[in-house]
Parts: structure tokens; C-alpha cells; sequence
């Protein structure tokens, strides 16, 4: 059945799970109680699943000014791919209540969504709601976002200031992958004495780290170094193929690495 379909068919069921007609599926009483009654239900049914997704509907309709019952509806879309229902359930959400909404929305334009001007806009929302302290978006530092984003967007200078922002004024540890990151934007900018040293504190603070090595590697091909480059990309090479590399199960990992893009570096240098 095609998507929007079936997105239809569950809508149909707000009529019938909603209001009035919840009392005759047995949720009676005062809105209070059938809200926490559907809040406690949905708790029983897998995130995509229909029923669940029309309870959030009927939640909505009883509740329409809480953020948190259109965010968590937009989940399941979002993790299947279904950004056109959940981008209008997260806009919503986020114009309900910005502070709640943008802890989860702006990390999710950055990494899913991967719309890097609209991710920051909201990351700098975000961010401007409390101007006297970091940022956290979905547990990453909002300064350390904002680096990926400008990268990725091109801008690897102001990339850059966001990064040296981010590890001057942290009080906690620091993200190994700052250094991993920075350093590529430095290649970019055609700096690769400065990525080098950069990929060398990411290795430094862990050394397990084969996208560092990766990186690297392609830094020191750069300066001519040859014979370390390969040693660079031959470490990356043992480290990946063990499983030491960055990746996510739910999202690809900026500047990922893979077996295939360190052997095509390899027979280059060959």
C-alpha cells in the first residue's frame, strides 16, 4: 500500500479514536484522564505503528498546544524516511514551545534532514534562548554543531571558529572528532601542516582512531610525504577493518570512512 495512503487510513482512525468516540473504545472520564490514559497506552504499540500513531492524533485533538505530543509523533516518520509528515509535526512543535522543540529539531535538520541552512537558523535559536550558557542539542555542544554544519556547507573558516569556540570554552571533555573535523577543513583551506596536527591530538586522545589516520593520511599526501602517508593509511586500514570506526545505525556519518576509499588511496600511492 503506497505511504500516503496508509498515512490516510491511521488519519481516518483520529475520528475514531478521538473525543467522543474514545468513550466507546472504553477511555472514559474527564480529558485529564483520557490523556493519560492514551499516554500511558501508546507505551504498548512499537513506535511506527498505526495505532500508536492515531493515538498521538487523538492526543493532539484533546491537547493541541502540547509540543511534545506532535515532536514524538514525528519520530517514527522521521526514521523512516517520511520527512513530509514529520517536518510539519516538528515545525509545530517548535512553534509551541521553541526551547523543547529545538533540542531535538535542530540536531535532527543537521543530521537527518541534512538541510544545513535551516539546521542553522534553528541551531542559532536554539542557542540565543540561553545567551549565558552552552548549548546542548540532543546531548551534542550547539558550537560543535555549528562547526559541522558550516563544513558542510563550505565554510570552513567560520567552520573553524565555531571548533576553536567549542574546545576554548567547553568545561568538559572535548569530542574527538573536533580534531578530526577542524583538521579537515584546514585540508580544505590547504593548511595540511595544520590539519596534520590536528588529526595528531584526535589520535592523541584516541588512539583507536582510524578516521584520524584516514585524514591523515590524505593530509600528509599533501606535504609529500609519501612513505607516511602510507603508514597513515595502512593503521586506518587495520583499525577499520577491526571495527574501529566512527559510524551510526541510524544516519551516515559525515566523512565517513570505508575499506574501499583507504585501498583506492593505497594503490595511488602504490
Amino acid at each position: 500500500m503506497d505511504k500516503s495512503l496508509k498515512y490516510s487510513c491511521s488519519l481516518l482512525l483520529l475520528c475514531f479514536l478521538a473525543c467522543q468516540p474514545l468513550d466507546q473504545m472504553g477511555f472514559k472520564g474527564s480529558k485529564a484522564h483520557k490523556i493519560a490514559r492514551l499516554e500511558r497506552e501508546r507505551g504498548f504499540y512499537h513506535q511506527g505503528s498505526h495505532i500508536r500513531q492515531a493515538m498521538f492524533d487523538s492526543l493532539i485533538l484533546l491537547d493541541p498546544q502540547n509540543e511534545y505530543h506532535y515532536r514524538q509523533k514525528s519520530v517514527a516518520h522521521t526514521k523512516i524516511g517520511d520527512f513530509h509528515i514529520a517536518f510539519p509535526l516538528l515545525e509545530k512543535a517548535a512553534s509551541i514551545d521553541p526551547a523543547e522543540a529545538l533540542y531535538y529539531y535542530s540536531w535532527l535538520l543537521a543530521y537527518f534532514y541534512r538541510d544545513y541552512e535551516r539546521a542553522l537558523q534553528r541551531l542559532e535559536e536554539f542557542d540565543a534562548l540561553t545567551p549565558n550558557a552552552p548549548d546542548i542539542a540532543w546531548g551534542e555542544d550547539v558550537r560543535y554543531m555549528k562547526g559541522l554544519v558550516y563544513k558542510q556547507m563550505g565554510q570552513y573558516e567560520n567552520a573553524i571558529e565555531q571548533f576553536d569556540l567549542y574546545e576554548r570554552e567547553s568545561t568538559g571533555s572535548i569530542d574527538t572528532y573536533t580534531y578530526v573535523y577542524r583538521g579537515i577543513c584546514w585540508t580544505k583551506l590547504r593548511m595540511p601542516r595544520k590539519a596534520i596536527a590536528d588529526f595528531d591530538l584526535a589520535i592523541k586522545d584516541y588512539s583507536r582512531c582510524s578516521m584520524a589516520y584516514y585524514y591523515k593520511g590524505v593530509a600528509l599526501t599533501k606535504t609529500g610525504q609519501k612513505d607516511n602517508a602510507k603508514k597513515a593509511f595502512q593503521k586506518a586500514r587495520e583499525l577499520v577493518a577491526k571495527g574501529y570506526k566512527k559510524t551510526d545505525a541510524y544516519k551516515e556519518v559525515y566523512d565517513e570512512v570505508y575499506l574501499e576509499m583507504i585501498d583506492d588511496q593505497l594503490a595511488l600511492l602504490d
